[in-house]
């Protein structure tokens, strides 16, 4: 099995999978700080965030797969806009999702 690489040659590492089959991967840029990709199963991808702990800060933070289904094509302002209409309607099976989040963040920060 052949290595994945970027197109600057740089290895991708994979280190988790999500639910949809798609997979997150560090980024090792030479002299940089590894940063975190997404690829999904319908082989579109992209930069999630510039570090692990920013990944997880996003991850954790926002339904931001959800909102990728509502982007406008990649609209920031739209994607923005669906962020907040989803963040007013927490989670019914987890209502403890904010206190949760905001104790992961805070882990994250230090």
């Amino acid at each position: 099995m052949t290595a994945l690489r970027l197109a600057s040659g740089a290895p991708l590492e994979p280190i988790a999978g999500n639910f949809t089959g798609g997979a997150y991967f560090l980024c090792a840029e030479e002299d940089a700080c590894p940063a975190v990709v997404l690829a999904n199963s319908e082989g579109a991808g992209g930069l999630i965030a510039d570090d692990l702990a920013g990944a997880l800060k996003i991850i954790i933070g926002l339904k931001w797969q959800a909102c990728l289904g509502f982007s406008g094509g990649g609209d920031l302002e739209v994607m923005q806009a669906s962020a907040q209409h989803l963040e007013r309607h927490p989670d019914r099976a987890n209502p403890e999702i904010a206190e949760e989040r905001a104790r992961v963040t805070a882990a994250l920060d230090r």
